[in-house]
């Protein structure tokens, strides 16, 4: 009776104390689904996907109609095929209906196992008794979904009160995005006005100023312009069903989390103006209920936050919504736009006519090569000469710069005389028979062989040379002469010129 858990759970509950109150075997919950068939909604012991239906479930099952026609309690009896002929059945089924307040909408099934009809009728009556629970059950469900709504609904009234205290719209609405954020314990709340057919991000949570240019406020601006679009709440991670896109609201919930990221349109009359983007730590996900709540809020909230945002512009910007809404009176009130844009499309065929011109745009660019080539430091060392600067031209092969090869000079002569030694060692041990000593020896005069190549290699490689015909376009070195220079350090970056240079426009 104080059990408060999910509905699945307390079924099973209800089920085990019912068996054991009746003295039952097992017992079962049927319901009749929307296409009037039968439908498990749960049995106790619980049973494995993969386990065959026992038989009194079957049965069940086929019984389910005739109860739903008495709407009564039926016994009958089970029979097996071990029973003798006119022996009494060991176990009878017994199913009490699930009643509304219109008809019947299941049953409770239970086998009892017993050949005394007292002990029969006894377990029935218990179970009869027992079945109020679930009445019980479900009108506590009820009470609880009434009051969550009344909660929900007396946060969003005083949300709509906090609001409404401001004339100002960059006060009301930021006090709007902070209230729900403290509230709804979110760690950022964005709200977002319909400014041509782009949001604009308006107000953010604890935060007075901001600019359009941050990576941040881009991202959240394309999450709520995804919102916009679909006309639908966007909710990431999203459900498995879900059928909306989310891909905005899952860069930035990459980007700048991971967090939960929830945006909901604002609508008057049925119209999206704005949206409102909650965004909450990834292991604190929305709850039903805590959706259920933000959409109301932002419906009771709507046109007291677009009476904020009109009044709140300069009165050029009045002016031109006003001339929006004159072409209707001059035009009519159906089919405004198309006939504005008729018109306009006339007049501008019109004098194009009769009039010649030339147009003219303006784009910043930046010049780019297509094709460079990067020079890095061989292995740390110091840097000896340098034979180029910026800007020369250069052929492929040409010898730029040399690293100081002196210490890996005499390193290399030092390793060339410690594998005369060691390979004088291993003859001396081979000789005296001495097989696993010629072995160890042996082996050292490869790991100085590896030591060997290595130092060749580094010593090669120490004059930098040009891999391609072009131009040095970073390299200006010779101030960095002795200096150290650490290994895949960038000495110079060679492009093409000819050939290779483009502009970008951003027009």
């Amino acid at each position: 009776m104080k059990f408060d858990g999910p509905p699945q759970q307390f079924l099973l509950q209800l089920l085990k104390t019912q068996c054991a109150i009746g003295s039952a075997g097992g017992g079962a919950v049927i319901r009749i689904a929307k296409d009037d068939k039968p439908q498990l909604v749960a049995t106790y012991p619980p049973m494995q996907p993969d386990q065959t239906a026992p038989v009194w479930l079957a049965k069940s099952v086929e019984f389910i109609g005739e109860v739903i026609k008495e709407q009564n309690t039926i016994v009958a009896p089970i029979h097996s095929g071990e029973e003798l002929y006119g022996q009494a059945p060991k176990q009878h089924l017994v199913m009490v209906p699930l009643k509304s307040e219109s008809a019947v909408r299941g049953a409770m099934a239970f086998v009892v196992e017993t050949v005394q009809p007292a002990v029969l009728h006894h377990a029935k009556e218990r179970l009869e008794l027992t079945v109020g629970l679930l009445s019980l059950y479900e009108m506590r469900l009820t009470l609880d979904r009434r009051q969550s709504d009344m909660k929900r609904l007396r946060q969003s009234l005083e949300l709509v009160a906090e609001v409404n205290k401001y004339t100002k719209a960059k006060a009301g609405m930021m006090s709007f995005c902070n209230v729900i954020s403290s509230r709804w314990n979110a760690d950022r709340v964005s709200l977002g006005f319909l400014k041509g057919r782009y949001v604009k991000l308006t107000a953010l949570s604890h935060t007075e100023k901001f600019a359009r240019k941050m990576k941040l406020v881009q991202a959240i601006e394309s999450s709520m312009e995804e919102c916009l679009d679909q006309d639908v709440e966007v909710l990431h991670p999203a459900h498995e069903q879900a059928t909306y896109v989310c891909k905005a609201a899952k860069e930035l919930s990459d980007q700048h989390g991971p967090t939960h990221v929830c945006s909901f349109p604002l609508r008057r009359d049925g119209e999206v103006f704005a949206v409102l983007t909650v965004e909450r730590a990834i292991d604190q996900p929305f709850e039903l209920g805590e959706i259920e709540a933000l959409r109301l809020t932002c419906d009771l909230c709507a046109v007291r936050l677009s009476d904020l945002y009109e009044n709140d512009k300069w009165i050029g910007h009045k002016a031109v919504d006003l001339a929006r809404k004159g072409p209707a009176w001059f035009v009519g009130a159906t089919h405004t736009w198309v006939k504005v844009a008729t018109i306009l499309i006339t007049l501008a065929l019109f004098l194009s006519i009769i009039l010649n011109g030339t147009d003219r745009v303006s784009a910043p660019f930046v010049l780019k090569l297509k094709e460079t080539r990067h020079l890095p430091t061989p292995w740390n060392g110091r840097l000896k000469a340098v034979y180029v600067e910026e800007g020369d031209a250069v052929s492929r092969g040409q010898l730029l710069a040399e690293l100081d090869t002196d210490e890996k000079v005499v390193e290399l002569e030092i390793l060339l005389a410690e594998r005369k030694s060691h390979e004088k060692e291993a003859d001396v041990a081979r000789s005296e028979g001495k097989y696993s000593e010629n072995q160890l020896w042996q082996a050292k005069v490869e790991q100085t062989d590896a030591k060997i190549k290595s130092l060749n290699f580094q010593i090669q490689y120490a004059k930098i040379l040009s891999p391609i015909d072009g131009t040095i376009i970073l390299g200006d070195l010779k101030s960095q002469i002795n200096a150290p220079l650490e290994k895949g350090q960038v000495l110079f970056q060679i492009a093409k010129l000819s050939n290779n240079l483009y502009a970008e426009l951003m027009i």
